[in-house]
């Protein structure tokens, strides 16, 4: 059944969550600014996506305090969190960090 009040205030789960490129040095008070900025807009959560330019390790543990940090961030606004792993690209290489730790994980073409 349609719900107008629902949809006039729609949860978290079914507004807009945007890429949040993450590049340069990530400082805490910076993101928790740009968290709160984005729950004044009306956005349900974002996406952390770490880009080129970024100035701490990707998958550091100052990379996953940066994390917390906005986790912590979205819980207070009511946002949702999601992490992208496409650093830098393809998908899923995490930055190189995959194939070396397991260099078998390597992808392979057929010509």
């Amino acid at each position: 059944m349609f719900d107008l009040q629902s949809f006039m205030d729609p949860a978290p789960e079914y507004r807009v969550h945007p890429f949040w490129f993450w590049n340069g040095e990530m400082a805490d008070d910076q993101i928790r600014l740009q968290i709160r900025e984005m729950a004044e807009k009306g956005l349900g959560g974002f996406f952390i996506c770490a880009r080129q330019g970024l100035k701490i390790p990707y998958l550091s543990d100052t990379w996953f305090r940066k994390v917390k940090v906005a986790v912590e961030a979205a819980k207070e606004h009511r946002l949702n969190v999601w992490l992208y792993d496409e650093y830098p690209y393809p998908s899923g290489i995490a930055g190189g960090e995959v194939v070396l730790e397991h260099p078998e994980a390597k992808h392979y073409t057929l010509v």
